[in-house]
């Protein structure tokens, strides 16, 4: 990681703040985070579509760490399924409640971890590989994964981090129909907080 990048999320000191800054890697105005290979963006399988609706969510409060499409295809002579699907940190309630809503509205199923939920121990399988589990969603990150995810990063930022629920949301479904999980977050996040409606107009569009 860069000594820039380093120092700006040194001088994060809250979800929000990692928050805003993940969004901007996102967008490529970054180019590390702390728990991703430096120097590299988003998996190519993150489209701008999703790289937009994850943005959002980051400046609304929802730390994401992890997502996927929904996909089914065959690659190197094997049939790879993917669940859409999200990960990461919420440190306020009223979002948390209104990701559930929309769970429950959408027909997508939500997992809550961590010091404010408590432990949870349900991991979700959410890609197979020949019809094998090949990747997995924890329910529950204690402090030495979180550690190992955030090096680097302040008391404060850590300490935040600790504290917030962890929430994974996928689609129950394998393969493309999933996406509606995208349009879904968009709407739970964009009508209803102001403060991504008014950053978004400032933020650099990506080139198609």
């Amino acid at each position: 990681m860069s000594r820039a990048d380093r120092k700006r999320w040194r001088a994060a000191h809250t979800l929000s703040d990692l928050g805003d800054l993940m969004a901007r890697w996102l967008e490529r105005d970054i180019k590390s985070w702390p728990g991703y290979q430096p120097g590299y963006g988003p998996e190519e399988e993150t489209n701008p579509a999703m790289i937009r609706v994850l943005a959002q969510l980051n400046r609304a409060g929802y730390l994401t760490v992890d997502s996927q499409p929904g996909i089914t295809e065959p690659d190197d002579g094997v049939m790879w399924s993917q669940r859409a699907s999200v990960t990461g940190f919420v440190d306020e309630d009223e979002l948390v409640a209104r990701l559930e809503d929309m769970a429950a509205e959408h027909d997508l199923r939500i997992v809550l971890g961590g010091r404010a939920a408590g432990r949870v121990d349900e991991d979700v399988v959410l890609t197979t590989r020949d019809g094998q589990p090949h990747s997995v969603f924890p329910g529950y990150l204690g402090h030495g994964e979180l550690r190992c995810m955030w090096p680097g990063v302040s008391f404060d930022a850590f300490g935040a981090l600790m504290y917030a629920w962890q929430v994974t949301i996928y689609a129950p479904e394998w393969g493309a129909s999933g996406q509606r999980l995208w349009d879904a977050l968009e709407g739970v996040v964009g009508a209803a907080n102001p403060r991504v409606v008014e950053t978004e107009k400032n933020v650099p569009q990506l080139r198609r």
